[in-house]
């Protein structure tokens, strides 16, 4: 995902936007798979992973978390970019794990050969948390150039499925916004209330 919004990011101008505090990431289990009355899928839907954090069905899953629909419409999604296929996949998920599929819960980090880092994904209750992706100097791999972030426990005006996202290059914030993905593309937020500073 994050080399999507990269993508789709470049075309944008910089937003400010106000932040809310997404509550414990709790919602009802009961309330998961629901329709509308005209057949849209509408909230939470269970969403099934492999171990390597694919998308894949019930039988074959390894974790399981979920993703968000808005009237028939996803607004959060599970994705594989292609990068992490040639990366190390590494995670802190514990209990017993003998039982599957697991509740997406923990930190996931993908490294690449040369041992970097890639990208950091963090859930809570099987949703995402934070996301991050990592880009290093080629003259001095030791030298962070570039990152991005995607605070998924920062909403737009209490919406949910929006999150907070900073692209970082050198050490600095050069990008800040309020976003929400959408199956035509991805809604932008914008509030003249300046954004927080991250921490």
């Amino acid at each position: 995902m994050i080399e999507k919004i990269t993508t789709i990011f470049l075309l944008l101008i910089t937003l400010n936007g106000h932040s809310q505090t997404d509550p414990g990431f709790v919602f009802d289990s009961t309330s998961l798979d629901q329709k509308t009355e005209k057949g849209h899928k509408h909230g939470y839907w269970v969403s099934y992973l492999s171990q390597e954090m694919k998308p894949c069905k019930e039988e074959k899953a390894y974790f399981y978390g979920y993703e968000l629909y808005d009237q028939g419409e996803r607004v959060q999604k599970f994705y594989y970019e292609r990068f992490k296929k040639r990366c190390k996949l590494e995670t802190n998920i514990k209990g017993d794990t003998t039982i599957k599929p697991i509740l997406l819960n923990g930190t996931f980090e993908w490294y690449k050969k040369n041992g970097r880092i890639a990208a950091r994904e963090i859930y809570k209750n099987g949703r995402p948390f934070f996301i991050k992706s990592f880009k290093f100097s080629r003259k001095n791999p030791g030298v962070l150039v570039f990152s991005e972030n995607l605070y998924y426990d920062k909403l737009y005006s209490d919406k949910v499925g929006t999150f907070y996202y900073e692209r970082h290059s050198k050490g600095k914030v050069i990008y800040q916004g309020f976003f929400r993905k959408r199956d035509r593309g991805w809604k932008v937020y914008r509030n003249p209330i300046a954004y927080p500073k991250s921490k």
